[in-house]
């Protein structure tokens, strides 16, 4: 194993495994300047009882090249126990717009990519799943009706590897998405699932605040599509095992800056 210095950018939302129990797939990258999935991490990892480890954290880790199906360029084994916090400087509120500069400094020059089609392209020729688009044109909407989605709460109790015990997740199926096209002149269009932790975190959390559905509905929209209309909204893509088919992994928003560049704040 290697240690790596890792920013992490998308957690995914929590999932029961047979063999981790609770988990939490992590994509960010390197020091170096490369994408990377690190899997598996315990869901108590994220728990605010611990070192809490939060989207634009940087974190070091020992990890070893996966040996997945897909062999995905990406995908690493972490040693739990061996994640370290070393720097939580970007994690700090979003309002403030050098924390914003320093972000897009990071990912903009070396990260972005033109369309689904050219991450297509480099997956077909290179094996890599993780990217970064600008859509345009994008619809947010559910797959469902909002009353026929349904969370199954967990009251199960798993035990931790410090002896703790800790719920498990509530489960939430996969019925938020995007229709979208790229910025690519020729892109006919795209319509994928967003996987994104924090849709599916504010369903949780409102369905219980919110007992009216078309409230509830009108919440999620006023913040995933309306809310997002007057950002300047990315998204993180990756491919999903064992389909290797692309879909939204994380939502990226900084604020507008009109006439002015992505990295003048």
């Amino acid at each position: 194993m290697k240690a790596k210095k890792i920013l992490v950018l998308v957690k995914a939302y929590p999932e029961r495994s047979k063999s981790y129990g609770s988990s939490v797939c992590t994509a960010g990258i390197t020091k170096e300047g490369k994408w990377i999935r690190i899997y598996p991490i315990r869901l108590e990892r994220y728990d605010s009882n611990h070192e809490v480890i939060k989207k634009w954290s940087w974190i070091e880790a020992y990890v070893e090249k996966s040996n997945e199906k897909l062999n995905r360029i990406e995908s690493y084994k972490v040693n739990e126990n061996t994640i370290k916090l070393i720097d939580d400087t970007l994690t700090k509120t979003s309002s403030n717009l050098k924390i914003w500069y320093n972000r897009n400094n990071i990912i903009f020059p070396k990260f972005l990519n033109k369309s689904i089609e050219e991450l297509e392209q480099l997956k077909k020729d290179q094996k890599m799943s993780l990217g970064l688009i600008k859509p345009k044109n994008f619809e947010f909407y559910l797959k469902k009706p909002i009353e026929e989605i349904e969370v199954k709460e967990q009251k199960l109790i798993q035990t931790t590897l410090h002896g703790r015990k800790i719920k498990t997740p509530d489960e939430i199926g996969n019925h938020f998405a995007y229709k979208f096209k790229c910025s690519d002149e020729n892109c006919k269009g795209h319509n994928m699932i967003c996987e994104d932790w924090e849709i599916r975190e504010s369903f949780r959390k409102w369905r219980k605040i919110y007992q009216n559905k078309k409230e509830l509905e009108e919440k999620l929209f006023y913040k995933y599509q309306t809310f997002m209309e007057n950002r300047d909204l990315y998204f993180i893509m990756g491919t999903t095992n064992p389909y290797n088919k692309w879909v939204i992994i994380g939502l990226y928003y900084p604020p507008k800056r009109k006439n002015k560049s992505l990295l003048d704040f």
